[in-house]
């Protein structure tokens, strides 16, 4: 870094400095800060997951993605030729790449961000730390353009499993298994026009053909694990209470349970029989049905384990701003350590909370109307 500020200095002093000097002396640097141009552009501008503009967004990053890569290996062929202007113009298409590669995996990770809690999306931060440690080690046009590569795959599958679901109008094991098959099939089909416009300068055909196969295999991990976030659903509020009715309104009347004035939201009590109520809110897009779930589980400090005591599933219907309200309840058996899971489609976690019972009497409770 020390270097690029003296050579810039100098460029300010008379000193020649081009752009493809750049590049060539500092591409790694370059491609990292135009990654993170891309992703903080993304992060802070991307719409809802309900805007009819997010699928196009999309679409468009994956196509300029997908254009400039071809264009850029076409360069690298006329460069070999000793093209000068070939050269120049394939390290504007470096640049540009690594621009769109950021805001295509900021996409991604807003996305499936907003749709789950922060421990689910740990996979996705440690993805684009990766990206940005390979931008600055890697040197060669055939390692870069391998990075830029699995990047693009890594996208057009995540973007398959948001877009597929938006598209049929329900979440469900079909869904995701029809967007993994769809990913692979567009990126074999990609790969097929890498190949002819002259992948194999830089890769040996295996390699071409073999790299499509990372991101439908990584989100199949991933799902064997409940790792992947339930994009397009995401949770807007959840709670645990003491009732909740719905009225005639449409409205949920909710009792909490208040200490010193301030709503409980850890320690609740509840005497042995009563009811514990879990209340939640789940934003999907219009016209979109998916199947949710609340796990109640107890933790079993002598076998240091969550057992299962109740599982109670509901259909989520899209539309509302607020999110689609829903509760279950369990009958109070045993004080201690709980947890109420939410899961989409029995497998995907929206979130988890863990909370505490104890078998104090008269609590001040407190009612509200969500």
């Amino acid at each position: 870094m020390k270097k690029l500020i003296s050579r810039l200095q100098g460029a300010r002093s008379g000193e020649t400095f081009s752009f493809k000097d750049l590049i060539q002396n500092y591409g790694g640097h370059v491609a990292t800060a135009a990654f993170l141009i891309g992703f903080i552009i993304d992060f802070l501008a991307l719409p809802r997951v309900d805007s009819p503009l997010i699928i196009p967004i999309g679409i468009m990053y994956l196509a300029i993605l997908a254009v400039a890569f071809i264009l850029r290996l076409l360069l690298i062929g006329k460069a070999t030729t000793g093209s000068i202007f070939a050269s120049k113009l394939s390290a504007y298409f470096t640049l540009l790449i690594a621009l769109i590669s950021g805001s295509l995996l900021s996409y991604v990770f807003v996305l499936f961000f907003r749709s789950a809690d922060s421990l689910v999306t740990l996979p996705f931060f440690f993805l684009a730390g990766a990206v940005i440690l390979a931008n600055e080690f890697i040197s060669t046009k055939r390692d870069r353009s391998a990075l830029d590569l699995c990047v693009f795959y890594f996208g057009l599958t995540a973007f398959c499993l948001f877009a597929t679901p938006l598209i049929v109008g329900a979440v469900s094991s079909m869904t995701f298994y029809v967007s993994l098959i769809l990913a692979s099939l567009l990126s074999y089909a990609y790969a097929l026009m890498v190949d002819k416009f002259g992948g194999v300068r830089l890769f040996r055909s295996a390699v071409v053909y073999l790299l499509p196969l990372w991101a439908p295999l990584s989100f199949l991990l991933l799902d064997t694990i409940h790792a992947i976030p339930p994009v397009p659903v995401s949770l807007v509020e959840q709670g645990i209470y003491r009732d909740v009715k719905k009225d005639q309104d449409g409205n949920y009347q909710i009792t909490a349970e208040v200490v010193n004035g301030k709503q409980v939201s850890e320690t609740f009590t509840f005497a042995p029989g009563e009811s514990a109520y879990f209340y939640s809110s789940v934003f999907a897009p219009a016209s979109l049905k998916a199947p949710v779930a609340h796990r109640w589980e107890y933790w079993n400090e002598g076998k240091r384990l969550w057992e299962e005591r109740a599982n109670v599933v509901f259909t989520v219907r899209g539309g509302r701003d607020g999110g689609y309200r829903g509760y279950s309840k369990v009958t109070v058996t045993t004080p201690g350590t709980w947890r109420v899971v939410v899961t989409l489609n029995g497998t995907r976690t929206l979130s988890s909370k863990t909370f505490s019972i104890s078998t104090l009497k008269n609590p001040q409770q407190l009612s509200l109307t969500k």
